[in-house]
């Protein structure tokens, strides 16, 4: 089963992207056993979700999918997304990308996406998103932006929330702590959410 990572907004302009193949956080992955696609999922990483519909990470949703069933031959996959990521992951979810476990990192919990979750959570088997507190504010300023009085953290059910204290937004992504916790053993297709 193939692991495809989903960068957030503007992650395609990082000097070292942590999606990427060749990245230390793809390297641990592939440690604990993980195999990824010959080439790294791409989208444009532009902001969405501010004005009007979310056609950006909608239409990314669409190539998602359409990404994950080339590489897998309509095989179940594995998600990791970080924040806007997880949109797109969101919508690959509610257009039927078939998903063994998703995990979403640092995701702002957006009002306008609550849909998309829910029709999307029937087509995958494990849901974990990792999340931090205040340390992480860009994960709250991309949740108020859509509207909540008091933005949420945790993902609704059938999200398992994974809280982690004291760390910033993409400080979520090192491989190190990765390793510490065994998060990636989340996404043994041995543990299934229902």
């Amino acid at each position: 089963m193939i692991a495809v990572l989903v960068g957030g907004t503007w992650a395609d302009s990082d000097d070292a992207p942590w999606w990427r193949p060749s990245s230390p956080f793809a390297r641990m992955l592939a440690e604990s056993g993980h195999k990824f696609p010959p080439e790294p999922f791409r989208w444009t990483t532009k902001l969405d979700g501010i004005l009007g519909e979310n056609s950006e990470w909608a239409r990314w949703g669409m190539a998602l999918t359409w990404f994950c069933h080339k590489h897998s031959g309509g095989q179940r996959v594995n998600l990791i997304a970080h924040s806007h990521g997880g949109q797109v992951a969101a919508y690959a979810l509610s257009v039927g990308l078939r998903v063994n476990a998703l995990i979403t990192v640092a995701t702002p919990v957006r009002r306008d996406m609550l849909q998309a979750w829910e029709t999307g959570t029937k087509n995958l088997r494990r849901w974990s998103h990792i999340h931090s507190d205040g340390a992480d504010w860009w994960q709250w300023l991309g949740a108020r932006l859509s509207g909540w009085l008091i933005a949420p953290r945790e993902m609704p059910a059938p999200a398992e929330n994974i809280y982690e204290p004291g760390r910033g937004h993409s400080e979520l992504l090192n491989p190190t702590l990765w390793r510490e916790r065994r998060w990636a053993d989340l996404l043994r297709p041995n543990k299934p959410l229902r």
